[in-house]
């Protein structure tokens, strides 16, 4: 992936799915009711709300089933538009999400049908592996991937929820891509490419 940007020289940009291009905690929320995991409702979630009410084994295999069902759930409506900005501004888009390789197929199927323009699709288990100082920015909501990138230097931005609203002492969050996509051009514009990697 690094040698594909650099032979095309292009800034990376990692974009996570979950809950940045599409509303993966309302799914989440509706199949721990449906299978009788009365959790708390989604503004009060933390990172690991779900570890009072049901075990890690568990959570991971529903999280799984909703990944393979991937194609039935829309994006988030400025999902594309954000990406396709991306592109206008020479980025060269690296989506990476924490699933299961079963999920590669359904996956790669949701962002193709719905026009969600990308180089590169990273599915891993741990996506924080992937962050280098070639990486340009990475949009996330993960506290997990946030601290990994302010280790790094590497610019980082997402979405604001009740699992990392704690962060923005640290980081800019937004309501929506729409806003986060202003930011990115305003961070380009004030922060030359090379001082990224001081």
């Amino acid at each position: 992936m690094v040698l594909e940007a650099q032979a095309l020289n292009k800034e990376i940009v990692f974009i996570d799915i979950d809950n940045t291009l599409w509303n993966f905690a309302g799914a989440l929320y509706q199949k721990l009711i449906k299978n009788k995991y009365f959790v708390p409702a989604i503004e009060f979630w933390d990172w690991h709300f779900y570890k009072n009410y049901i075990s890690d084994k568990e959570f991971k295999r529903i999280v799984n089933e909703i990944h393979l069902e991937q194609e039935k759930y829309e994006p988030f409506e400025y999902s594309m538009l954000f990406l396709k900005e991306l592109r206008k501004m020479g980025f060269y888009i690296t989506i990476v999400t924490d699933r299961i390789n079963d999920s590669r197929y359904t996956t790669e199927r949701w962002l193709v049908k719905n026009h969600l323009d990308f180089d590169k699709l990273i599915i891993a288990q741990n996506k924080k592996e992937f962050i280098n100082n070639r990486v340009f920015l990475v949009v996330d909501d993960s506290p997990v991937m946030l601290s990994v990138a302010l280790r790094k230097k590497v610019l980082y931005t997402g979405l604001e929820y009740s699992w990392n609203k704690t962060l923005k002492q640290y980081v800019p969050l937004w309501n929506n891509l729409k806003s986060l996509k202003e930011y990115v051009e305003l961070a380009i514009s004030g922060n030359p490419k090379k001082e990224v990697y001081l």
